[in-house]
């Protein structure tokens, strides 16, 4: 289980709290009082010098009976076989659904006089289905130097990471749900799929595939139109959204997934990026030229989430809020502007996919992304669909 604490301050840019930064104030004050401590009470400092905090400085807490349990030894087992901890849950043993990570709390006051103005701090963690898709040796680098370069540009982050975001509008947390993923591609499979997409495109103007899997030129609006822009480029795969009527079409003819989309799908449920059980079964490949845009909208409601969408070949920014506004052509305002680098996997779910609308702005090169999603259980049995 790894944990971060980021912090992210508006659409001018974001700042980060290393993990390092976050260990540092999180022993801004030792703990005080006797040694004496009853049944079930939290560790006392020298416990926790013994090894009951997490490198990054937390303390597993039980979620069911709200006391602070010390990792080594066996303290965890014998917490879970306690009666109390197994009438309070009802006789679950499992570590990682009955404890989280927390701060000590010689340490929370610290952090409450430290409260933010803008997006709030927010807590990282790795749990389920993520814990045990990623590699826990490609987590240990975000502890170590390259984290620090987290304050920086996406693009100039080099090592896997994952960011979770929150804005307040209005009492709601609008991004609640979203997450980027960094670098989930390495260089070369970014190459090899950058190509692959070439190919795509050269085939679907050879007229080779069927029905609406290939469309030339989709404009964003009427003054892409206007001003001799060809639009983006887009390709589907699986099932076609009819961008006109709005909605799932099961009726025209498409290709279904090709064996190397289904291989890039693959990555996605072992590196821990979609949750079990949700595996993408249809996708819409975007090519941008520079200057088109998607204009601010949310997914159709019919796609069940979490979807997310793949970037390669150059940086974007996406621009996300309850309120957008077009500005001109291209340009849009909102509250809240996130880049997007290449090899990163946006993932999209609860208020930020159905609350915040988003929008990518004019790019400013030329970008290709993959958008996967899972169709609803009515169009996977009309479409035939059935999971690897």
């Amino acid at each position: 289980l790894s944990v971060a604490y980021l912090l992210f301050r508006g659409n001018k840019g974001s700042s980060v709290l290393s993990l390092d930064e976050a260990a540092d104030s999180s022993r801004v004050s030792s703990r005080k009082g006797s040694s004496k401590k009853k049944k079930g009470a939290r560790a006392s400092s020298s416990d926790q010098k013994a090894g009951s905090l997490d490198p990054t400085g937390l303390i597993r807490r039980c979620i069911f009976c709200e006391v602070d349990v010390l990792s080594e030894g066996d303290h965890l087992k014998r917490h879970l076989a306690g009666k109390k901890h197994r009438k309070a849950a009802q006789g679950c043993e499992d570590v990682n659904k009955c404890f989280k990570w927390v701060q000590p709390a010689s340490a929370e006051p610290a952090q409450k006089q430290q409260a933010p103005t803008g997006p709030s701090l927010v807590e990282l963690q790795f749990s389920g289905s993520h814990t045990e898709a990623v590699d826990p040796g490609s987590w240990d680098k975000v502890k170590g130097k390259a984290t620090k370069k987290t304050k920086k540009r996406g693009s100039e982050i080099t090592e896997r990471c994952v960011k979770r975001f929150s804005s307040m509008e209005q009492g709601i947390d609008i991004l609640e749900g979203l997450t980027l993923h960094y670098n989930v591609l390495s260089e070369a499979e970014e190459q090899d799929l950058i190509q692959y997409t070439e190919d795509l495109i050269l085939r679907g103007r050879m007229g080779e595939f069927r029905g609406a899997t290939f469309n030339p030129g989709v404009s964003a609006a009427q003054w892409q139109r206007k001003a001799g822009q060809r639009g983006r480029i887009v390709l589907q795969f699986g099932v076609v959204y009819d961008y006109a009527k709005h909605r799932i079409d099961t009726e025209t003819d498409v290709e279904p997934m090709t064996e190397k989309l289904e291989s890039v799908v693959d990555i996605l449920m072992q590196r821990g990026v979609m949750p079990r059980g949700h595996r993408p079964d249809s996708v819409i490949i975007n090519i941008y030229h520079p200057g088109d845009c998607i204009p601010p909208h949310i997914d159709h409601e019919d796609y069940p989430r979490p979807f997310c969408t793949m970037s390669l070949l150059s940086e974007a920014d996406m621009m996300l809020g309850r309120n957008i506004t077009t500005v001109s052509p291209g340009v849009f305002d909102g509250p809240f502007s996130l880049p997007l680098p290449r090899r990163s996997v946006l993932v999209l779910e609860g208020n930020g996919a159905n609350v915040a609308k988003h929008c990518i702005p004019a790019c400013p090169a030329r970008r290709i992304s993959y958008t996967f999603r899972r169709c609803p259980p009515v169009v996977r049995k009309i479409m035939g669909f059935i999971d690897r």
